[in-house]
């Protein structure tokens, strides 16, 4: 928890550094305030075209029943145009449940698309 909290103020301090290019965002979710989800989420613009972002999520209370404590991130390469809000991504994934020593990674493709 300290660590996650270490890494929150220090990218918040480079997103106020370099605000035109880089922002990152912090998450924390309870449920009954026995399991709790911690997410950054950080994206950074390369050019008009192309930005790079990462995703990671971690768990922490989580029973067997609910399948574990878990932690999934993911890193991807967005290409899309400034007058367009659909964007196409390729990148890496990752998923992990240490107590069930499940460990996955794989390619990932993302197509997003505005509906409203």
């Amino acid at each position: 928890m300290k660590k996650l909290i270490t890494l929150l103020l220090i990218l918040s301090y480079f997103n106020v550094s370099a605000q035109d290019k880089l922002s990152v965002f912090g998450e924390v979710s309870t449920i009954a305030f026995k399991q709790m989800n911690y997410t950054i989420d950080a994206n950074y613009k390369l050019s008009d075209y192309t930005t790079l972002s990462s995703w990671s999520s971690t768990t922490t209370g989580r029973t067997a029943a609910q399948g574990f404590d878990y932690t999934t991130s993911s890193l991807m390469l967005n290409f899309g145009k400034k007058d367009n809000p659909n964007t196409f991504s390729v990148g890496y994934t990752y998923l992990g449940v240490p107590n069930m020593n499940i460990e996955q990674s794989a390619l990932m493709i993302k197509v997003r698309f505005k509906l409203l």
